[in-house]
């Protein structure tokens, strides 16, 4: 997703060097929120992945979905149900009453978000000011044309746009609570510091899957992936099938008297056993290499994210 057009609203000149090298360089306390309308195909690996970042995860569901708050919840996040205008004041007035840190990440989760986003909207948290809004136009609503280069803070209402994402302070937050849906960004306290970008929407649709609605083999693959010790629980079942396998292959071999005295059944089952022991054996060694990348990759990923 490009970022293509950036205003920077009232006194962003305030921002002092000493303001941005103050900004710690520990773990960020953050909550992060996500915006959701019927995604149960994607809110329990957008929650998985939240959670590496935040204790702190909730879901503002637009419309009422059982199986996507039963998937959220099983992940370790919290729901609520959000019944007003789907605008920024009205999501902000929902939210501001549960959030327990200083910073707050809202996420539109929607087919124009990817997950990959995430990191970077982290660590945008770290020195963004009081408000950040992401925004997307609604082509309807458009006052200007496709190729409008800058956007100006009060030129769109929030009932005019869908913020793809928001990163904002707690007073920030509670500023925008407070505003109305038809009001802009601009029309907040000179006191904040404000900046607004617009980004385009994927101009390609791609399918999108994710650990909790996706094939029963790839589920099958991905728990065989998470198993902590592959060798045991498919080795020793494979080198079993194996040895049965091969030793019906022997007993075949050696029976004597006329060919068509060995059931074609037989024959078949002994074929299939030791076809099954050689795939179980193969695929516990591939799992234990795998596993073992995993792990690495996801070391390297911690200490990255402690430094």
């Amino acid at each position: 997703m490009a970022l293509t057009h950036i205003c920077i609203i009232h006194d962003f000149d305030s921002i002092s060097s000493d303001g941005l090298m103050h900004t710690s360089l520990s773990r960020l306390d953050v909550d992060i929120c996500f915006v959701t309308r019927n995604q149960s195909l994607r809110i329990g690996s957008a929650v998985t992945r939240a959670l590496e970042f935040s204790k702190h995860v909730h879901v503002i569901q637009l419309e009422n979905d059982e199986l996507e708050k039963e998937i959220a919840t099983q992940c370790g996040a919290k729901v609520h149900l959000h019944s007003d205008w789907a605008t920024a004041p009205e999501i902000a007035s929902t939210i501001q009453g549960m959030i327990h840190s200083e910073q707050i990440i809202v996420i539109s989760l929607d087919n124009d978000w990817r997950l990959s986003n995430l990191p970077l909207l982290y660590t945008s948290a770290r020195t963004s000011p009081d408000v950040l809004l992401a925004l997307k136009m609604d082509p309807a609503n458009r006052r200007e044309t496709p190729n409008e280069a800058i956007l100006e803070a009060d030129a769109h209402a929030y009932s005019e746009v869908i913020i793809q994402h928001a990163i904002c302070s707690k007073h920030g937050l509670d500023a925008i609570a407070n505003q109305d849906r038809n009001e802009t960004p601009g029309d907040l306290s000179k006191q904040f510091r404000v900046l607004v970008i617009e980004v385009k929407s994927n101009a390609k649709r791609t399918n999108q899957q994710s650990l909790t609605s996706i094939s029963g083999f790839s589920r099958l693959l991905y728990w065989m992936l998470e198993s902590r010790h592959p060798l045991i629980l498919f080795g020793i079942p494979g080198a079993i099938m194996f040895w049965v396998g091969f030793q019906m292959a022997d007993q075949l071999v050696n029976i004597g008297g006329p060919h068509d005295t060995v059931g074609v059944g037989v024959a078949l089952a002994a074929f299939a056993a030791t076809l099954i022991g050689v795939f179980a054996i193969t695929t516990s060694m591939i799992l234990f290499v795998l596993s073992k990348q995993v792990e690495r990759i996801q070391a390297e990923f911690s200490a990255t994210m402690e430094s």
